[in-house]
């Protein structure tokens, strides 16, 4: 079965190319991302388990709504909001404040690891888990959640153009420093790879989607800057491979990324129980984006909707429970973006969720793709995170992952002379 869906990505993201002529179109981007990953599922390597059958159909049929939801957008024209001149001060402020909060949080975990924990614990740590009595102070978390994680998500792609010679806001060498200081910290303070993946794609975006970017800008004018991002990546890479991988245990490079880039559908796989005999009703495709305001009415009320408690219930189960997915292999936590949709509603909510969903982000990409302007180039950006990374899960049920768009708002003003 996964051979229809490799077919069925290979046929939609060709289409997609050649209407569009960029590989950076949003359901091109989709098709290249899930027609690789289920390849790899389905060859099974490294001994790794079967991937049931009805994985493979849900994600195709993911895949064919999806093509459904950028043709509608295609078909419909969108006015420009003028939104293009950025306030620089609110930027370095929010650069100033990520390095200040960074850097606390590194305090908390250099004395970590001086007690002999290790990065696996650290992230633990991190995700709320309490280890031998230690736990993230719940204010610091919240500010975490709230503030640093979406100001960082910003920052990395205002960086990433910056890099590329798209100067959205203007950086000095101090803010540039600040920059790659706080997302080497932020990363070693997560102990996981996400921070540093999202910004190697931001970088690759990047430079996709400024026709001006070449890359003998790229070397000749920032070679300090490209130095410290190669040198930060193989810092962080070997410090992560040391959380996953013992020196006897080990398999190597391949074999890392191949687990990370397959497992989603053997860990959907094994979960494909809770998914399906449980429903949220539409909860799943708006939850992060509405999880701020039902916490408040929570507090309020005592009031929380069950089917967006499910969610999360679901998705720490997932978490928390590993499956063995090979010889000595445990993994958890990834089950694709379209575990989530399926779980909306089982089949309507499978093709409705993915039609809305590409929709939102096709309409980003048409008006970046006419009206070049700063904003959204940064909002498309923004979506292509959450996209990139879709096949681990439904990235907008984090509520860091959906603050940037309601912050992005307070970075623009309006410019009368740019509406169309």
């Amino acid at each position: 079965m996964y051979i229809v869906c490799v077919i069925t990505s290979i046929i939609f993201g060709l289409f997609a190319l050649m209407k569009e002529k960029k590989i950076t179109n949003p359901l091109t981007i989709l098709c290249l991302i899930y027609g690789i990953t289920s390849l790899l599922a389905g060859l099974r390597l490294y001994n790794t388990i079967e991937t049931d059958n009805l994985v493979f159909i849900i994600v195709t049929i993911g895949i064919i709504s999806c093509f459904c939801g950028y043709l509608l957008a295609t078909r419909i024209y969108f006015k420009n909001r003028g939104f293009d001149s950025i306030n620089d001060k609110i930027v370095k402020l929010m650069i100033i404040f990520v390095a200040i909060f960074s850097t606390y949080q590194f305090s908390q975990v250099f004395s970590l690891l001086l007690s002999g924990a290790d990065l696996d614990t650290i992230r633990m740590i991190y995700y709320g888990t309490t280890v031998d009595g230690i736990a993230t102070n719940y204010f610091v978390k919240q500010l975490e959640v709230y503030l640093n994680l979406p100001f960082i998500y910003i920052i990395m792609i205002i960086f990433a153009n910056y890099i590329v010679g798209k100067k959205i806001v203007n950086l000095n060498k101090m803010y540039i420093t600040i920059i790659i200081y706080s997302i080497i910290v932020t990363q070693l303070c997560s102990g996981g790879r996400m921070i540093i993946l999202f910004f190697i794609m931001d970088v690759i975006v990047a430079f996709l989607i400024n026709k001006k970017s070449d890359i003998v800008f790229l070397l000749k004018k920032n070679k300090k800057v490209v130095f410290a991002i190669i040198f930060s990546i193989f810092i962080i890479l070997y410090l992560t491979e040391i959380r996953t991988f013992d020196a006897s245990n080990s398999k190597g490079l391949l074999y890392t990324i191949y687990i990370y880039l397959s497992c989603p559908y053997m860990i959907f796989s094994g979960h494909l129980e809770s998914f399906t005999q449980n429903t949220t009703f539409g909860f799943s495709l708006i939850s992060g984006f509405i999880r701020p305001f039902i916490i408040l009415t929570q507090y309020i009320t005592g009031f929380s909707p069950k089917s967006l408690n499910l969610v999360y219930d679901i998705a720490t189960t997932v978490s928390i429970n590993a499956i063995q997915i090979a010889p000595n292999q445990l993994s958890n936590a990834f089950t694709t973006m379209f575990s989530y949709f399926f779980l909306d509603g089982k089949w309507i909510g499978l093709i409705f969720d993915s039609v809305i969903m590409m929709f939102f982000i096709t309409s980003i990409y048409k008006k970046e793709k006419k009206y070049h302007t700063n904003y959204y180039l940064l909002m498309y950006c923004l979506v292509l995170q959450a996209l990139i990374f879709s096949f681990i899960r439904y990235q907008y049920i984090v509520v860091s992952m959906t603050l940037p768009f309601f912050y992005i708002q307070f970075l623009f003003k309006k410019n009368k002379g740019n509406k169309s």
